[in-house]
């Protein structure tokens, strides 16, 4: 609970509420946040000393927007003043998908808390280095209390689960449509090119020969199936900025995405349009005339 000066508390109470955590001096650099502004904890900050804060860059910019926020001071509930001597860049802090979330850094040699979290960043197998960590805190206190130690895969993948099996079934369903549509697109082109028997008769009766009927019969198969990747394309470049905010790191214009699907419809249409006019091009006009 917070109050700053010149910033009214929502209404209905007398005070803000914001997310705050205590933490060592290099939090920042094993958590990859970057400070963007001020200066991080350092050994000088005692219990003594002046009660100081890190910001994050959401707090900065919703008491003090375009202002400068070091220097700044927090009047806790109950507590001593706080002064901001840094701004960090946002972090996720509840969930994945959160927008950025007011939150206070404290240091430890300030608030010591009655657990801790320990983060570290490693260049090596993250398993190992948890169960090295745990043994060396272990050797420090044989009567140690852990609650649990894992990795930060591990860590998201409980958050990640949800949003990951619906991302596995609509993906599933997406193959599908996307296969139903290749072999419905192959029907009716292949029946389009193969309904002009009686044309490449006439044509070749007239001197045409077959590879001017294969080109002929594939590109009027072909034609629509462009328009329509065309339009279908512009389509989904338009979805795709409503689809933009429910997705989390990411990006609604994926290119891979958005060529896949037209070659993957476009290789179906072309041996659609190429097995009948192959086929076609080598008949014998008469046969073909007689055929109609």
């Amino acid at each position: 609970s917070i109050n700053v000066d010149g910033v009214e508390p929502p209404p209905e109470r007398d005070f803000h509420t914001v997310d705050y955590s205590n933490i060592d001096t290099v939090f920042f650099e094993a958590a990859g946040i970057n400070i963007l502004r001020g200066r991080n904890f350092n050994a000088n900050d005692l219990p003594d000393s002046p009660s100081v804060a890190v910001v994050n860059q959401a707090l900065a910019q919703k008491f003090w927007p375009g202002q400068d926020p070091v220097g700044r001071t927090i009047r806790r509930e109950g507590a001593s003043e706080l002064t901001v001597v840094g701004v960090a860049g946002n972090a996720k802090i509840r969930t994945i998908g959160e927008p950025p979330r007011p939150f206070i850094y404290r240091p430890y040699g300030q608030s010591t808390p009655p657990f801790y979290y320990v983060l570290a960043r490693t260049s090596i197998d993250p398993e190992r280095t948890a169960f090295d960590m745990l043994a060396a805190g272990r050797e420090l206190d044989p009567e140690l209390w852990v609650w649990e130690a894992k990795t930060m895969d591990r860590h998201l993948a409980v958050q990640l689960l949800p949003a990951r099996f619906s991302a596995l079934i609509l993906s599933t369903f997406a193959a599908l449509a996307l296969m139903l549509a290749s072999i419905g697109l192959y029907g009716v082109v292949s029946d389009s090119v193969a309904r002009r028997t009686r044309e490449v008769g006439i044509r070749m009766s007239l001197g045409a020969d077959g590879a001017t009927v294969l080109r002929m019969l594939m590109g009027g198969g072909l034609k629509l199936v462009v328009v329509g990747s065309v339009i279908g394309l512009a389509v989904a470049l338009a979805a795709a900025r409503l689809l933009a905010g429910l997705l989390f790191n990411v990006s609604a214009f994926d290119p891979a995405t958005f060529l896949l699907v037209p070659v993957v419809l476009g290789t179906a249409a072309l041996l659609a349009a190429y097995i009948p006019a192959r086929r076609a091009s080598r008949v014998d006009p008469a046969s073909a005339l007689r055929s109609e």
